[in-house]
């Protein structure tokens, strides 16, 4: 795969939209939130009551145990 087809992929797939973080902020989806990162993706709905609290506490566990490396090469 060239190069030119892997950014065209990226592009469809991860494009550079303008996105609101958890903290309220303004920030570019791939080049702020993505590139060159290592990161997890979790979408929810705000009214599931069936598997998203246990989700939810699955992901808590991981993020408190992979706390040392969140915000630093973890996102």
């Amino acid at each position: 795969m060239s190069a030119s087809s892997r950014v065209a992929i990226r592009k469809r797939y991860l494009p550079d939209v303008v996105v609101q973080t958890h903290e309220g902020k303004a920030a570019l989806f791939y080049e702020d939130l993505v590139k060159d990162k290592i990161v997890v993706f979790n979408f929810m709905y705000l009214n599931c009551e069936s598997t998203c609290p246990a989700t939810l506490h699955t992901l808590m566990d991981v993020h408190t145990l992979l706390r040392p490396r969140v915000g630093r090469d973890l996102f």
